[in-house]
């Protein structure tokens, strides 16, 4: 996992990862907080629409 960028706002701090080909984000309290991070992860595949 490489992060591409962070920032931080209202307590929270938010990272661009990439890991592999597969790019996300990753949300984290900024400090002090028991709460867990949260990720987002991005597949960079064909979107296969619902059937009808």
């Amino acid at each position: 996992m490489h992060f591409t960028a962070e920032a931080s706002s209202n307590g929270v701090v938010e990272r661009n990862f990439t890991l592999g080909e597969v790019t996300g984000l990753l949300w984290s309290p900024a400090s002090g907080s028991d709460r867990a991070a949260r990720f987002f992860t991005r597949h960079l595949g064909r979107i296969i629409p619902p059937a009808a």
